[in-house]
């Protein structure tokens, strides 16, 4: 349920996160401080919440978990939460019936309010009606999600304590009139009264901490609601950490203000179509699986028919609310007054109380309801780490450069059919060809596929035929987050003379991946991929080279697309994607040569590639890094060949007029085929094997 006090602070607090990429965790802090969210503050400065679910583990679970779809319920036998819960009012015969309705629907969950009250005055008896109401939802392949706090209150005025006993019946008109809140604003304010709310967390969520009957755990239902403001955010915060000391398999989540501690993000959205779109669109920045747990307001353009082609196109799972028209009344509208008719156009519910369909024509588009795409995605398998690594031990050491020919200043000069230059990039292959190298790793640009498919593709074959004939295999990269400027056609414009890679632009860009419609990158992937999906000179494909936090979703599908390609080569991209890449690859330009993450994995799980390494001013030197690339087999792409229009032997940082540093940062060759450093050379040509450093032992002074 919504009211419209949380927008202006949810706003707030969603632009303040979105600026957080660009200031310190101090800054933001004290952004929201300075809002008065003193709170949100504290719970954004503790973004790093022990126990919280690796972003991974959340898209593992989301995965696995298939169509999530339900909604919010009572039965409608219940006035209130409290009503649902006391043993006099519990009502599993009406439960089983209602449930056996929504199975119909293909409902595979629901989102259910508990009431801390209830707990508190029979602790045992209230857990073991939660156990009773599980059991029958699952016998109805339904699973729960249970709600522990709630501020909401309705009525007039809004009754903000619960209390035990008989419920007052329904007053016709009336949304919602006995709604009450869970613990109760009092209970919230007074921190003297914590320590029985611990006890109710931990009862609840230890009592099902392994529970595969429960979905989920949502903490709070809309914090601050019911006029209470930013007074509940220390009641949020410590009601993660209370649940996350118990430790349970399933993820925690609330739907407001504090996203950036939860496992999986939720939302409310009671708007129109364009409203829920663009909230979704919000929430991916935060890169983890999404899920709305109230939405259908129908008045409101906010419908089964406008609202679950945005949820399908964004693989949004939901909860509507709710299901039958009982004692909440919530098929009123929420302006709705004492004695008022029952309106012809409902604002929530399903069927009416004797399991009738409202609209029979909604009821027809739940049940078919399907993620686009979600059952091709899904088939479309990744390599096991056997095909993987035994696809790898067949195979000499893979060392090599990322290449662009020294005539190009990013992929777009490097790819128009303009400024294509196979000349340049034949004499410069060659070059790589005598240090042997047999591998290079080559960045693909999107708007050029846009403007000129066969074009590109053409050029493509044609850098292929080049490196082949100099023993050079290809990885080619499809997208990349990798500086801001949007790519553009025609013309590129010149380096600055003494910065670093000035001109180098994203692929597809920014303004492409927020697209409500990705068909045509999705277009690009499977075009380009099932082009040479079977093509012995491309070695891998690296999907998505350092995509952001908020690309997660189009990672995922980029790998869904090539997949559906079935290309031979293997799949990867050099961000954490254990649960995607067929095989891994990191960056590394400081540090290590081979962090021990990665060093293990290459020896005994999958194969390992460093795509991008080599900053001599940074550490990253060849004569350092190359052996202990070539102990562990893991296929090396130094940046880059030749100093060219990319101006990459400039380092990271540099100005408008720096000169050339006497220590170049990336490439090994001038523009004439001289060396940077003929030594240098000369160790690529033959790398040594790795040889332990001695360890210095100090004399005694005795």
């Amino acid at each position: 349920m919504f009211l419209s006090s949380k927008k202006i602070f949810s706003e707030i607090f969603i632009l303040i996160v979105s600026i957080s990429t660009v200031l310190n965790a101090d800054s933001v802090t004290g952004i929201l401080s300075g809002c008065g969210l003193n709170q949100t503050a504290k719970a954004y400065h503790q973004t790093l919440t022990p126990g919280q679910w690796p972003t991974q583990k959340a898209w593992r679970w989301y995965q696995e978990l298939g169509v999530l779809k339900g909604c919010n319920y009572l039965p409608r036998t219940a006035t209130n939460t409290t009503e649902m819960w006391q043993k006099e009012t519990f009502d599993p015969a009406t439960i089983d019936e209602e449930f056996g309705w929504a199975q119909k629907l293909g409902y595979n969950s629901v989102r259910v309010f508990i009431q801390y009250l209830v707990w508190a005055d029979d602790p045992e008896g209230f857990l073991n009606r939660l156990d009773v109401f599980l059991n029958i939802a699952y016998k109805h392949g339904i699973t729960t999600t249970f709600v522990l706090f709630d501020d909401c209150a309705f009525g007039y005025p809004p009754t903000t304590e619960p209390y035990l006993g008989r419920q007052g019946d329904p007053k016709p008109g009336e949304y919602c009139p006995y709604w009450t809140p869970s613990p109760g604003q009092s209970w919230v304010r007074d921190k003297s009264k914590w320590p029985s709310l611990e006890k109710y967390v931990k009862s609840v969520i230890g009592r099902f901490v392994n529970d595969k009957r429960i979905l989920m755990w949502d903490m709070y239902n809309e914090p601050g609601n019911s006029g209470m403001g930013k007074d509940s955010m220390p009641l949020v915060t410590k009601s993660f950490q209370w649940a996350r000391q118990v430790r349970p398999s399933q993820p925690l989540t609330t739907c407001w203000w504090v996203h950036e501690i939860c496992d999986v993000i939720t939302f409310h959205s009671y708007s129109n179509a364009q409203s829920v779109r663009a909230e979704i669109l919000k929430l991916k920045d935060y890169g983890r699986p999404i899920i709305n747990t109230e939405w259908l307001l129908r008045r409101n353009g906010n419908t089964v028919e406008d609202i679950l082609p945005i949820f399908a196109e964004q693989c949004v799972g939901w909860y509507h609310w709710g299901l039958v028209a009982g004692r909440t009344q919530t098929y009123m509208h929420w302006t709705s007054k004492k004695g008022d008719p029952i309106p012809k156009n409902w604002q929530h519910d399903i069927f009416h109380a004797d399991g009738r369909a409202y609209r029979p024509q909604e009821n027809e588009l739940l049940k078919k309801f399907s993620f686009d795409r979600w059952k091709v995605d899904s088939a479309a398998k990744r390599w096991s780490a056997a095909k993987a690594r035994h696809w790898y031990d067949d195979r000499a050491w893979l060392i090599g450069c990322n290449f662009l020919p020294s005539t190009a200043v990013n992929s777009t000069e490097m790819w128009q059919g303009e400024t294509f230059d196979p000349v340049t990039i034949d004499r410069e292959l060659g070059w790589a060809e005598e240090l042997g190298f047999n591998s290079i790793r080559v960045f693909v640009q999107y708007i050029v596929w846009e403007a000129d498919t066969q074009g590109l593709k053409q050029r493509m074959e044609k850098l292929l035929e080049i490196a082949d004939s100099h023993g050079i295999s290809v990885m080619f990269i499809l997208f990349d987050d990798c500086f801001i400027p949007e790519p553009y056609l025609g013309k590129q414009n010149d380096p600055i003379p003494g910065v670093h890679n000035s001109q180098w632009t994203a692929s597809p860009g920014r303004k492409r991946k927020q697209d409500d419609d990705w068909s045509s990158l999705e277009k690009y992937i499977r075009d380009i991929v099932g082009h040479f999906a079977n093509d012995a000179r491309i070695v891998v494909w690296d999907l998505y080279n350092e995509p952001k936090r908020q690309s997660r979703p189009l990672v995922e599908k980029t790998f869904a697309w090539a997949r559906m390609a079935n290309p031979s080569q293997p799949l990867t991209t050099c961000s954490e994607a254990d649960d995607l890449w067929d095989v891994a690859s990191y960056h590394e330009y400081r540090g290590q040569a081979v962090p021990a993450k990665y060093a293990e994995r290459g020896k005994s799980t999958r194969p390992v590639f460093c795509t991008e390494w080599m900053a001599r001013t940074l550490d990253s030197r060849f004569q350092t890094h190359l052996p202990l690339l070539k102990k562990y087999k893991i296929g090396c792409y130094n940046w880059g060949l030749v100093a060219g229009r990319t101006q990459t032997y400039m380092p990271w940082g540099s100005k408008e007029g720096d000169t050339e540093p006497k220590v170049w940062f990336h490439d090994i060759f001038r523009k004439d085929g001289n060396p940077f450093d003929q030594a240098e050379i000369e160790f690529i040509k033959n790398v040594p094997d790795y040889v332990e450093p001695k360890i210095r032992k100090e004399k005694s002074k005795c």
